[in-house]
């Protein structure tokens, strides 16, 4: 099929919580103009509050089919033990109206593999399995992708060339989706309890908690920027800032005795193995 501009497709979101909203937000931060979006909420009532939060189409969950023959890619983003009913109305909706060729039904349900999808929905459909984190409402996210068969090659490329508009994007195997969802679907609430303890550490020094708040989150973008641009193993960067005998060994050697290294990986793994149990 002919590439399509990211700028004219038309992508729909069923369920606009915090991280299809995320993907949404991301999206109109990217310019994606708000008329080439709409969204499913939860009822006829939540729709308006939805509308008025977005600034974009929202329907109730038995009125969007009329969208449906001009759009490309819906992004399904409810919880695992929805998905079944979500694609139950979202199959009613199908039967309404003819359906734009190519129409591919992008999952980002954790856990929740293609091949369910496929025998929950019952249709013959492109599908595509995401896993994206919250960064990507500020245009720096991960994503990570994977498709059925039935995705036209070219339709995926658009689709990546859309996530990568929300930070980077890459494509794994299904098998390591589980994987995916434990470090960068989880990831990010990881950062965030290290950035926690490091203003409460700063605020046991004596420094004010509002210059913490704004000297922790900068000190973790510089690093990531910094290791992203030298190219660097994070342990060869890191060799740039220990000084023998001084503070910083003194502080490594204090979480490599509390064991930090192995219990991030402990999480990602906990982590992983609820993704499994999820699908």
């Amino acid at each position: 099929m002919m590439m399509t501009a990211v700028q004219d497709l038309t992508i729909g979101f069923i369920g606009l919580g915090k991280m299809n909203g995320a993907i949404l937000q991301g999206l109109l931060n990217a310019k994606i103009k708000s008329d080439k979006l709409w969204g499913v909420a939860s009822s006829s009532e939540d729709a308006q509050k939805k509308t008025d939060e977005f600034g974009i189409r929202v329907y109730g969950p038995k009125e969007y089919a009329k969208e449906l023959s001009k759009t490309e890619f819906i992004f399904l983003g409810v919880k695992p033990h929805k998905v079944a009913d979500a694609l139950a109305a979202f199959k009613q909706q199908l039967a309404l109206e003819p359906l734009k060729k190519g129409l591919t039904l992008v999952s980002i349900a954790a856990g929740v593999q293609l091949e369910t999808l496929q025998k929950t929905l019952e249709i013959p459909l492109p599908m595509v399995r995401v896993m994206p984190n919250l960064g990507v409402a500020v245009g720096h996210g991960v994503s990570t992708l994977t498709s059925n068969a039935l995705v036209d090659k070219e339709h995926e490329k658009v689709l990546i060339t859309l996530l990568k508009k929300l930070g980077c994007c890459e494509v794994l195997p299904e098998n390591l989706f589980d994987a995916a969802t434990g470090l960068v679907g989880s990831g990010p609430a990881y950062v965030l309890l290290i950035i926690e303890a490091l203003i409460d550490a700063a605020v046991h020094s004596g420094i004010p908690r509002a210059m913490a708040k704004q000297m922790v989150p900068q000190l973790l973008i510089g690093t990531s920027l910094l290791l992203e641009q030298s190219g660097l193993h994070p342990a060869q960067l890191r060799d740039n800032v220990v000084t023998p005998a001084g503070t910083t060994a003194e502080g490594l050697s204090v979480l490599e005795a509390a064991g930090v290294r192995s219990a991030i990986d402990e999480a990602v793994q906990a982590a992983i193995a609820r993704a499994k149990v999820l699908g």
